[in-house]
């Protein structure tokens, strides 16, 4: 869960610096700048130290309690809720169980959006964690539930920080992603005409060094995929 709180300091803190310092000033003197964005990082610390624990927690309910492609219902269910709680605005009826919050800076600027995938994959691989799954034939392999929390952590720690935020954070929450449909009937429901993001950012959490991150353009890490093969007869 390292990665989780690197992802929460870096993405939050490089928002907030580059969407939320403005000034209405034009004056303003690049040391008085640095002191903002260094309380803004503190203040993005702070936070993210405070909630760690329970986002924790949250990963581990998600892990403990998987759902499949187009049945993320109860997945759905705890995201809507705790993105409500947070005062967040709430789209569930795009498609399938899908989630999209969205969050309104106090002042105006860009339109960024965060994906996180929901479902989890039909296996039964073993599982060393104390919290392992408790639905049999499923589980969260692939690291979903990480990716949800951490979604559901960068919404917290910038709706604590909204009079710092300088324009509106979209949080997609896509389901079916394992079978190559959740994303595509998003889009094909219109769901960037109805947000409509200057970008869109993502991750996918792997066994690398804590502190590192890799970026490559088109298609980087595996995914399912079933083959057949059979036996030729020899004539």
């Amino acid at each position: 869960m390292k990665q989780l709180t690197l992802t929460l300091l870096c993405f939050a803190s490089a928002l907030l610096s580059a969407q939320g310092l403005s000034s209405k000033k034009e004056t303003v003197t690049h040391s008085s700048k640095n002191i903002q964005k260094q309380n803004l990082h503190q203040s993005v610390q702070l936070e993210t130290d405070r909630i760690f624990d329970k986002l924790v927690n949250i990963r581990r309910d998600f892990h403990e309690n998987p759902e499949l492609a187009g049945k993320e219902k109860q997945t759905q269910e705890k995201i809507k809720r705790y993105l409500l709680d947070l005062g967040l605005e709430v789209k569930t009826d795009l498609y399938g169980y899908g989630v999209v919050g969205i969050l309104k800076g106090d002042q105006k600027g860009k339109k960024i959006a965060w994906r996180s995938d929901m479902d989890a994959l039909p296996n039964d691989y073993p599982d060393p964690e104390t919290f392992k799954s408790k639905i049999k034939g499923i589980q969260h392999g692939c690291g979903h539930d990480i990716h949800m929390a951490v979604g559901l952590g960068i919404a917290e720690v910038l709706s604590k920080n909204k009079k710092s935020l300088k324009g509106t954070v979209y949080f997609i929450f896509q389901p079916e992603e394992e079978t190559f449909k959740g994303a595509k009937e998003m889009l094909d429901k219109g769901l960037l005409s109805i947000i409509n993001p200057d970008e869109i950012y993502g991750l996918h959490v792997t066994a690398i060094p804590v502190g590192q991150i890799m970026v490559k353009p088109n298609e980087m890490f595996a995914y399912q995929k079933k083959i057949r093969v059979q036996k030729r007869q020899q004539s």
